[in-house]
C-alpha cells in the first residue's frame, strides 16, 4: 500500500497546505545539500580510481583497490540518480501545494492560466469560464491534459441527474483523501502528449498496418532468428563457409525491406517519450487500487480491466512501455544497425506492437475516459476541499422546480471579500428585472447566479449557503463586441446571440427533464432610446411564453418602470451611497441586492467627478 505524508487531519485546508508546503520546502533543501555532497563525493571517488589505476603497473594490488573505488564511484552515480528523483518529485508536490493555496487566496498572478480552454458555447466568455482569472484557472490543477478536457466538456455540456448525482458522490469521496490526489496531480503532470499516443493507437487499429495473425509470425520470425544463431555457430566452428551467414543476412534485408512503409510509418507515430507511458502506466495503477465506496468510481475502476481476462490497464500499458523502449534502439547508431542485420529488428518491434494492439487496444478509448473522468472528479474535490464554506447544491428532477439561491457569492472572489446575496425564481415569478447604478454589481450578480448553476450542473460544490434548482441549460448574453470583418455592428451581434439563446429555450420547452437559465446583461444597448422600451417589452412577452427562468439587468430606469414590464417580471436593484470630500464625490457600494427599482443613477456623477464634464 503506498504511503503518503501524514497530516493532522483535523486541522483547515488552509493548515494542511501550509504543513505540506513547510516539509517540502525543507525536503527540497536537503536533497539539494545531498546532491551537492554527492556531486563532490562521486568527483574524488573518480580521481580516486584514475591515480589508482595509473599506478596498477607498479603495485598490482591496487587493482584490487582500483575495482572497489570504481564500484563506490558507480554507488555515489546511483545514488545521486535517486536522490535527483526524490528532488523532482517533491518539487513537484511543492509547486502542487504553492497553486493549491494560490487557488485558496485567488492569487491570480500565481494561477497560470491553462492551455487550449477556450469554447464556442454561448456562456463561455460571459461567466469568464474559460482564460485568465476564470473558473478553469480555479478549478485546474497542475494535471494532464486528460482531466482537464473532460472538465471542459462537462461545462459545455448538461448532463442528466444521475450523472450529476454520481460525480457528487465521487468527488465527496475523494475530497480529504489530499495526499492521494496530489499524486495524482504530480503523475498527471509528467504526461503531456497523450494526443500522440491515441495517434498510435489508432494507426496501429487502422487497415494499412493490419496483420493477420502477428503473434504466429513473430513466432516464425523468433524461429528464424534461432537458425541464423545457429548457422553463425556454425560458421565459427567450421562446419559452414560464411557465405551461409551472408545469405542469412540478405534474407533479413529483404524482409525489412518488404515491410519498409509500415516500419517507416511505425517510426513516425511512435513520437511519444517512453516516461509518458510509464507516468500514465502509474496514474491507472494508483487509481485502480484505490478504495472506494463511491458507485461512479468503482463503476470507472471496473473499466480499467480488461473484460477477458481481467488484465488491468496498468499492465497493457507497462507492455507497451516496454516496446517503446525496444523501439529506441535505433536512436543508437552501431546497436540498431547490428540488430537490423542478424535479427530484422524492426519487424520485431512491428510485429510486436501489432500483437499488442490485437490484445489490449479494442477497449483503450474505454480506459483513457476512465482515466480522464477519475482525475475530473479529482479537481472538483479539490475544490470542495479548498472552499470548505461551499455546498453541495441539491438538483431537482421537476424542470419547474424553484431556483433557491441563499447567500450566494462570486467562485472567483476571495471568499471574506465576497457580498452574498439571495434569490428566488419561482414558475409565477422567474423572470426578473436587475436594475442599478454603474458599477453598483449587477453584472456580477448574473455572473454569480451563472457560474454557481453552471458548477452545479457538472457536479461540484457551489459559493452558496444552499442552492435549490432544476436540470439547467445556462444561456447568456453579456460580452458583446462587433466585427469590423465580419461587418457585424454592436446591436446584430446582440441580435445573433439572443437568437442562439431563443432557439436553445424553445428546444428546451419541448422536454420534460430540462429547465433553461438565461441572463442577459445591459439588453439592446445597441439600439436607440425610442426603439428600446418597445422591443424591450416585446421580447420579455417573448421569452416568458417559453418557461425558462431569467434575470436581465439595465441602466435604463424609465424601461423597468413601465407598465407592461412590471407585469411580467419581478424588479430587484443594487443602490450606492454618495458623499462629498473636498469638492469631489466618494461612491460607496455595498453591493445587496433589493427589492423594486433603483431609485437614481450614477452616470452623472461619475463624469463630474472624472473632470470629463
Amino acid at each position: 500500500m503506498k504511503r503518503y505524508l501524514a497530516i493532522n487531519t483535523e486541522n483547515s485546508a488552509r493548515a494542511q497546505i501550509t504543513e505540506k508546503l513547510e516539509h517540502y520546502t525543507q525536503q527540497v533543501a536537503k536533497h539539494s545539500q545531498a546532491l551537492a555532497l554527492l556531486s563532490r563525493y562521486r568527483t574524488v571517488s573518480f580521481i580516486g580510481f584514475v591515480i589508482t589505476l595509473f599506478f596498477v603497473d607498479r603495485y598490482p594490488l591496487l587493482l584490487i583497490l582500483s575495482a572497489a573505488v570504481l564500484t563506490v564511484f558507480f554507488g555515489f552515480v546511483a545514488r545521486y540518480k535517486k536522490v535527483t528523483a526524490l528532488k523532482h518529485s517533491d518539487e513537484t508536490l511543492l509547486a502542487i501545494n504553492r497553486r493549491s493555496m494560490a487557488r485558496m487566496n485567488r492569487d491570480w498572478k500565481n494561477l497560470e492560466a491553462p492551455e487550449q480552454t477556450e469554447s464556442k458555447t454561448v456562456f463561455w466568455q460571459d461567466l469568464n469560464i474559460g482564460g485568465t482569472r476564470s473558473i478553469i484557472s480555479l478549478l485546474s490543477h497542475i494535471s494532464s491534459p486528460l482531466g482537464l478536457n473532460t472538465l471542459k466538456s462537462w461545462l459545455e455540456k448538461t448532463p442528466t441527474i444521475e450523472d450529476i448525482t454520481e460525480r457528487q458522490a465521487g468527488h465527496q469521496d475523494l475530497k480529504n483523501q489530499l495526499g492521494f490526489r496530489q499524486t495524482i496531480n504530480a503523475l498527471g503532470l509528467q504526461i503531456k502528449n497523450i494526443g500522440q499516443l491515441n495517434h498510435l493507437v489508432d494507426w496501429l487499429q487502422s487497415e494499412f498496418t493490419l496483420v493477420k495473425k502477428p503473434k504466429q509470425k513473430l513466432i516464425a520470425l523468433r524461429c528464424w532468428n534461432g537458425l541464423g544463431a545457429l548457422l553463425i555457430l556454425l560458421v565459427v566452428t567450421g562446419v559452414l563457409s560464411a557465405i551461409s551467414v551472408l545469405a542469412y543476412v540478405i534474407i533479413n534485408a529483404a524482409l525489412l525491406l518488404k515491410f519498409r512503409q509500415a516500419v517507416t510509418e511505425l517510426y513516425y507515430q511512435i513520437n511519444i517519450k517512453p516516461e509518458q507511458i510509464e507516468n500514465l502506466t502509474k496514474l491507472s495503477q494508483e487509481i485502480e487500487q484505490y478504495k472506494s465506496q463511491s458507485p461512479l468510481i468503482n463503476h470507472l475502476q471496473s473499466e480499467l480491466f480488461s473484460a477477458e481476462k481481467n488484465v488491468p490497464f496498468s499492465e497493457q500499458l507497462l507492455s507497451l512501455y516496454r516496446l517503446i523502449l525496444l523501439s529506441e534502439l535505433r536512436l543508437s547508431a552501431i546497436p540498431y544497425i547490428l540488430a537490423s542485420l542478424f535479427l530484422a529488428w524492426d519487424l520485431h518491434v512491428f510485429l510486436r506492437l501489432q500483437h499488442w494492439a490485437s490484445k489490449n487496444t479494442h477497449a483503450f478509448d474505454q480506459c483513457i475516459d476512465a482515466i480522464s473522468q477519475f482525475e475530473s472528479l479529482s479537481i472538483l474535490a479539490a475544490v470542495a476541499y479548498e472552499n470548505s464554506t461551499w455546498t453541495l447544491p441539491h438538483i431537482q428532477k421537476d424542470r419547474s422546480s424553484e431556483i433557491v439561491m441563499e447567500h450566494g457569492g462570486h467562485p472567483l472572489l476571495k471568499q471574506d471579500e465576497a457580498i452574498r446575496n439571495s434569490l428566488t425564481l419561482t414558475p409565477n415569478d422567474k423572470i426578473c428585472v436587475i436594475t442599478g447604478s454603474h458599477m453598483s454589481g449587477k453584472t456580477t450578480f448574473l455572473r454569480t447566479l451563472g457560474v454557481n448553476a453552471k458548477l452545479a450542473m457538472i457536479g461540484s460544490v457551489v459559493c452558496a449557503q444552499s442552492l435549490s434548482m432544476p436540470r439547467l441549460d445556462v444561456l447568456t448574453s453579456m460580452h458583446i463586441s462587433d466585427s469590423l470583418l465580419d461587418g457585424v455592428s454592436l446591436f446584430m451581434a446582440e441580435v445573433i446571440k439572443i437568437k442562439t439563446l431563443i432557439d436553445i429555450l424553445e428546444k428546451n420547452k419541448q422536454s420534460d427533464n430540462i429547465n433553461t437559465l438565461f441572463l442577459l446583461d445591459e439588453v439592446l444597448r445597441g439600439s436607440n432610446d425610442l426603439e428600446r422600451k418597445l422591443v424591450f417589452t416585446r421580447l420579455l412577452n417573448k421569452l416568458d411564453t417559453y418557461g425558462g427562468y431569467g434575470l436581465i439587468s439595465t441602466n435604463d430606469i424609465s424601461i423597468a418602470k413601465s407598465d407592461e414590464v412590471n407585469q411580467i417580471v419581478s424588479q430587484y436593484h443594487f443602490q450606492e451611497s454618495l458623499s462629498h470630500q473636498e469638492g469631489s464625490v466618494a461612491f460607496d457600494f455595498d453591493y445587496k441586492l433589493r427589492c423594486g427599482v433603483v431609485a437614481q443613477t450614477n452616470a452623472m456623477q461619475i463624469l463630474q467627478s472624472m473632470s470629463v464634464i
